[in-house]
């Protein structure tokens, strides 16, 4: 490589992250409606918002930890049985018929449709908020869909209590060199993906997997959850809609993603185990719920 091209390489994402950090900078100058401690660690833009992850970075280090996903045996987990753990909510775990006495540590949200200002988005977000109220949220932060900026701008969820996760690339194609949320990494594509990631962040080990069936595959129908009331966004479309050579495309980049995960989490000494009954993610160890809590 010459060095006009090396640094042409180097120019174009520090060109992208630098509009980044002005563009959050001129929001947080603008706007009154988030309160002082967020306001003091983020009005220098994108690169104190990622300071700010400095004081959770392996805030729980060996400490074991759950990540509930939203498949359909979630729903016959009996929450109580977590309360001394580190455990992560995903997207409508606010719709376990327990939330409103369980709050999970933490809370990993997808950022494509929740927070684009659109009706549905909208009342998702105002039945989360008034149901979770005490977890911190963790969103996956790519520069290009602006919705960090959102968030902030039109306080959509707490800002005190949120965090986010920096992006540059995709775990499909990139290793993982470094989780610390204080630069960027590769994401995943799937909100289980991001939750990993941050238990990774957090110095979580083991880390335990509930409600990942992931069983898309051996049906036709659409995505299965815990919940009837899947909030469906009128742009999204559903796997009902998919033909079976798109699933097969969409499953292959999901494990891609979680072997890549299993990579790192081997080469760090991190352990994950999926105690979802008949999933499909076997790529992990195995086990059962009974054997790791005790009713």
């Amino acid at each position: 490589m010459n060095g006009q091209t090396l640094r042409k390489a180097l120019w174009v994402p520090l060109r992208i992250y630098r509009k980044s950090a002005l563009a959050l900078a001129h929001l947080l100058e603008h706007s009154a409606s988030f309160n002082d401690p967020m306001a003091v660690h983020m009005s220098a833009g994108l690169p104190a918002l990622l300071k700010r992850n400095l004081a959770t970075a392996e805030s729980q280090q060996g400490r074991r930890c759950f990540i509930f996903g939203s498949g359909p045996s979630f729903g016959q987990v009996n929450l109580a049985g977590f309360r001394d753990d580190i455990t992560f909510g995903v997207n409508g775990f606010y719709k376990h018929s327990q939330a409103q006495t369980y709050q999970p540590s933490h809370y990993c949200l997808s950022p494509d449709f929740f927070f684009d200002g659109s009706d549905t988005s909208q009342t998702f977000l105002k039945e989360l908020v008034e149901t979770i109220t005490r977890s911190d949220f963790y969103v996956p932060y790519f520069p290009s869909l602006g919705h960090a900026e959102r968030i902030i701008a039109g306080s959509l969820l707490p800002l005190e209590r949120t965090f986010f996760i920096p992006h540059n690339a995709s775990l499909v194609s990139e290793e993982i060199k470094r989780v610390d949320f204080l630069n960027p990494l590769p994401g995943g594509v799937n909100i289980i993906h991001e939750a990993l990631l941050t238990a990774f962040h957090l110095g979580c080990n083991p880390i335990y997997l509930l409600g990942v069936e992931h069983d898309w595959m051996a049906t036709r129908s659409n995505y299965t959850h815990f919940y009837n009331n899947f909030t469906r966004h009128p742009s999204f479309r559903g796997l009902d809609q998919w033909t079976y050579y798109e699933k097969l495309r969409g499953a292959v980049q999901t494990w891609s993603c979680y072997l890549t995960i299993l990579r790192y989490a081997q080469q760090h000494g991190i352990r994950i185990v999926n105690l979802t009954p008949h999933s499909f993610l076997d790529i992990f160890e195995m086990g059962q719920l009974s054997d790791v809590v005790k009713a």
